[in-house]
């Protein structure tokens, strides 16, 4: 489900969501990215895991409906 809605060279995807609970509605923002998100890892990249968590955090300020984000990495 593509939908592109943040704009950064690594969300490879994103799209809106609504997570439910017993007593709330609500609506989230999921990001896939390719970076790896664990600090600990050799792999991991302070610098554009950092631009990506901005720009996610810039869209959430510009689409005050949407409650919360979760960024995913689908890294092989």
């Amino acid at each position: 489900m593509e939908q592109r809605l943040v704009e950064h060279k690594h969300a490879i995807s994103s799209w809106l969501t609504v997570r439910l609970t017993r007593d709330t509605m609500k609506t989230v923002l999921v990001v896939e990215t390719d970076l790896v998100l664990n600090a600990q890892d050799n792999d991991f990249d302070d610098d554009a895991v950092g631009s990506l968590l901005a720009k996610v955090q810039e869209y959430l300020a510009a689409n005050q409906h949407i409650d919360s984000a979760d960024v995913e990495p689908i890294v092989d």
